[in-house]
């Protein structure tokens, strides 16, 4: 019993040190790129699961756009946008909050996470997380596990937490997103400036040197 006791608190402890790990990544963060899979590897720390998804959210169209996802249906996942008002994530995002709201995968057959022709037949544990900045919805973030209980009330709290930070990470790196494209591009006409189409040329002519 006291060897099951020490394994219990070493596994408590490794897996509290990879949170707080990708937490600290996440705070380091400056491009999306480098938000997303913060995100994720500090899900991984919070609680085993077998999908994750990140998707941005642009209240003006009321679309979202899968940003970033690992797991079952990947590839075909990557890179769609949606706006159905019935999905799961939309009304994550109407109501900023988290749903199914023990993290239970119950109504398989009739809700959906992003669309209709996807369903998660494979799951039975399920969490859609709004990702609120300061009541502003930047996105959602989902986790799914092929077991049932896989998202407890103290792992859900854990990544109530990273989905805080991934808000805030993904709001930075909009930010300097939009200041790199200002510095890089004519606001009137959208091409690069002058500056930048010398830069570019000047590591094209280096590259042509280089491999003639």
């Amino acid at each position: 019993q006291s060897e099951r006791v020490f394994q219990a608190v070493e596994r408590s402890k490794h897996e509290h040190e990879r949170f707080y790990r990708a937490s600290a990544a996440l705070n380091r963060a400056l491009t999306l790129a480098e938000v997303y899979d913060a995100a994720i590897e500090g899900a991984r720390g919070a609680c085993e699961f077998d999908f994750a998804a990140i998707a941005t959210y642009e209240s003006a169209e009321g679309n979202h756009l899968i940003s970033r996802v690992v797991g079952e249906g990947a590839g075909e996942l990557a890179g769609r946008s949606f706006c159905d008002a019935g999905s799961i994530a939309s009304m994550v995002v109407k109501n900023k909050l988290a749903l199914p709201a023990a993290g239970d995968w119950r109504d398989r057959g009739g809700a959906y996470v992003f669309e209709p022709r996807e369903r998660f037949k494979n799951f039975e544990s399920l969490y859609v997380l709004p990702l609120l900045v300061k009541d502003e919805v930047m996105g959602t973030f989902t986790v799914a596990a092929q077991r049932a209980g896989a998202f407890p009330a103290d792992r859900r709290e854990m990544l109530g937490v990273i989905a805080n930070q991934v808000a805030i990470s993904l709001q930075n790196g909009r930010m300097v997103q939009a200041l790199e494209e200002q510095a890089t591009t004519d606001g009137l006409t959208g091409l690069v400036n002058h500056r930048t189409f010398q830069e570019r040329f000047s590591a094209m002519l280096g590259r042509a040197e280089r491999h003639p």
